[in-house]
């Protein structure tokens, strides 16, 4: 019937346009009824494809595009009919495809936005509600259980809508003002419906835990959209709190689990904040200065901190769970999220530290010509960069210090022990390598100002290599303690030799590195090779006597190695560079040593082993 009213009426003109509009309407209706007295689904798909066919079977090319939603939309109509009584899944299907991919295309290939805005926000909404209402229809009439199929259809509605709609706004010419009111619109029907559910209670728990995670996600959505910078941060971990705190209370996954994602969210959203508004200084530009800890950037951080804070104890309080897969996310966000919450710590207070320095360094600049010519150049006070490596790090050792005494004395966990082992050995680390050599400039800056003659370097240049010193000790003592509380253990005897490394070598190396500075203050620069090489014999012999009388074997193997390592250095580098009487010095002084170390091994060979 349907192609023999199109052939009657394209190809023998037997009919005008209205007429044949008519019929294929009758024919549509006549197909759907038939297909509900029959209780037939393919006769509905027969009507249905028919029925989508008719207006470009019937069309004129006269673009009007009121007249095909508006017969698309009666349609649509009909198949809400079909869904009160019927769950015909396959021709939902088609139709949400075949009515989207439509108004898609038209969207994209023939839309005018000075022509059609009104129509696409009709049909559109038009569209949206009714497939809103085909989806959800069957289920709270017949009080039947949403399934994994039902929530796809249901999210896939939604956000083509809202996909669709935001483009349309955002390429308007005043549009894009009202991005985050149409992204609330959103979230405001979804409430409406879930309100509804919640108040007839006429729905099984997954599609109100769906209905009202839309809510939420579209309030999340709106934040970015309308707002921008540090409230973005604040609403999403705000948000991330009540969502946890409902999600453990009441023991709803979906809600915890959407706040796993706020806190992604919010996590980046704070990184952003780092990256974009503490290095945006210009001594030139009034108002670009911070102020250390007393600014709204540090603030959003405490808040975010705060937000995190409260997820953690919640997490301490309530473990439980309630299925396999919630409980192998469950276990892996308990350690991502006090994880974020100690980084977040740390980080918030070093960028505050690293921006104070970094500022200052950008004030220190005087301008200048390139000695010996006359191109103009820029000289920065480079003592400020070395202060800002050597504050870093005895922040960080502060750090982990405090963390180490609240972990022994108040949290006792297992994997915060072993993250405060691990960081805190790489700070000494990095101490021994990039620190000292950073305090070694900030020495040389004050001892031989020739090395920044175009600023003055005060005492405290020196002062601060102690006060560092004093740092790193409380770092190597908070270690030794960590692992003094430690069970005896195999694991616990590595740690012991790790840590007896560990702390052998920043002794050697701090004592290495004043002997250095002494001879420096001193003038005596020539001969720091001559003495190196004495105070590493002098040293290996404490490790040997301090191995003998600890029984401790790595420490006399330690002890060998470095004998071995400084006649190395002698025979290679020293003789090199040594006059006759130093080298005498040197042979005689290491000859007692290495007779001291071999009367001691005699001596005690009964209680040593190597």
């Amino acid at each position: 019937m349907y192609f023999i009213t199109y052939a009657a009426y394209t190809f023998y003109a037997m009919m005008p346009q209205a007429v044949a509009f008519a019929l294929m309407v009758l024919f549509t209706v006549l197909t759907i009824g038939a297909a509900m007295n029959y209780n037939r689904q393919v006769i509905a798909h027969i009507g249905l494809v028919g029925a989508y066919a008719v207006p470009f079977l019937l069309s004129n090319d006269s673009g009007n595009t009121t007249v095909l939603y508006t017969y698309m939309a009666i349609i649509n109509a009909g198949i809400l009919i079909i869904a009160i009584k019927k769950y015909w899944k396959p021709l939902y299907y088609s139709s949400f495809l075949l009515t989207w991919l439509i108004f898609s295309v038209w969207y994209v290939f023939q839309f005018e936005d000075s022509n059609d805005f009104l129509t696409f926000w009709i049909f559109g909404f038009l569209f949206f509600i009714t497939f809103y209402l085909i989806f959800i229809s069957y289920k709270l009439i017949h009080q039947e259980k949403f399934r994994t199929t039902d929530v796809l259809l249901i999210l896939s509605n939604s956000f083509i809508f809202y996909g669709l709609g935001y483009a349309a706004l955002d390429n308007h010419q005043d549009g894009s003002q009202y991005l985050g009111l149409f992204t609330l619109a959103n979230a405001a029907i979804h409430l409406a419906v879930t309100l509804f559910i919640y108040i007839r209670n006429i729905a099984d728990r997954n599609l109100f835990s769906l209905v009202a995670g839309l809510v939420l996600v579209f309030v999340t959505i709106a934040i970015p959209v309308q707002l921008d910078g540090s409230w973005v941060t604040l609403l999403w971990a705000g948000e991330a709190v009540l969502l946890f705190w409902i999600g453990r209370i009441r023991r709803d996954e979906i809600y915890e689990q959407i706040s796993y994602a706020l806190i992604f969210l919010a996590s980046l959203s704070i990184i952003g904040d780092w990256m974009g508004v503490y290095h945006q200084y210009d001594p030139a530009i009034v108002g670009t200065r911070i102020t250390p800890l007393l600014n709204i950037h540090f603030l959003t951080s405490i808040l975010f901190i705060a937000s995190l804070a409260v997820i953690t104890y919640l997490i301490r309080e309530r473990e439980e769970s309630t299925s396999p897969l919630a409980g192998t996310l469950r276990s892996f966000m308990n350690i991502a999220i006090p994880s974020i919450l100690l980084a977040a710590i740390y980080f918030a207070f070093r960028i505050e530290l690293t921006t104070y320095w970094d500022q200052l360094y950008l004030d220190s600049s005087i301008t200048g010509t390139v000695e010996g010519t006359d191109y103009p150049t820029t000289y920065f006070n480079q003592d400020l960069t070395n202060y800002k490596v050597i504050w870093t790090l005895n922040y960080s050792f502060l750090f982990f210090c405090i963390l180490a005494y609240l972990n022994l004395k108040r949290i006792k966990s297992k994997i915060l022990t072993i993250t405060i082992l691990v960081f805190g050995s790489i700070c000494i680390l990095a101490f021994l390598s990039e620190g000292l050599m950073v305090l070694n400039q900030l020495r040389d800056s004050y001892l031989l100002p020739d090395t920044n003659p175009k600023y003055t370097a005060g005492s405290f240049n020196m002062a601060i290599r102690y006060i560092s010193f004093a740092f790193a000790g409380l770092m190597l003592y908070s270690l030794y303690d960590i692992i003094r509380h430690e069970e005896k253990s195999k694991v616990n005897h590595r740690l012991s030799i790790a840590f007896d490394l560990l702390l052998h070598l920043s002794v050697l190396s701090v004592v290495s590195n004043e002997w250095i500075t002494i001879m420096t203050a001193l003038h005596y620069s020539e001969s720091t090779r001559l003495g190196l090489s004495i105070v590493w014999g002098i040293y290996a012999l404490f490790l040997i006597i301090l191995g003998i009388w600890k029984g401790k074997q790595h420490l006399r193997i330690g002890a060998i190695l470095l004998f071995a390592v400084t006649l190395i250095k002698l025979a290679v580098y020293d003789l090199t560079h040594l006059d006759t009487i130093a080298k005498t010095v040197v042979f005689v002084s290491l000859g007692i040593l290495l007779l001291i170390i071999s009367f001691l091994y005699n001596k005690y060979k009964d209680v040593t082993q190597v």
